[in-house]
């Protein structure tokens, strides 16, 4: 699959992306809840591009302890 020349409409239509973010997500909703899945998908993929920026400064164990921390607070 390659989705280097289409637009992100294009990309959002793609089935099998869209089968794999929503089993990610259901995956997800398991350690956080429900409630919280959509917070912690945010702070999960904004590590990761925090890591992508900072040339992997960012800790992964951080990005757990942050995604932890929302399924604590419950």
């Amino acid at each position: 699959m390659q989705y280097q020349n289409k637009d992100a409409q294009q990309v959002s239509n793609d089935n099998l992306l869209a089968f794999a973010n929503q089993m990610f997500k259901s995956e997800l909703a398991k350690v956080v809840g429900e409630e919280n899945v959509e917070q912690a998908y945010a702070l999960l993929f904004g590590g990761l591009m925090m890591r992508l920026l900072d040339g992997n400064q960012t800790e992964i164990a951080s990005i757990v302890k942050w995604i932890l921390a929302i399924s604590n607070a419950k």
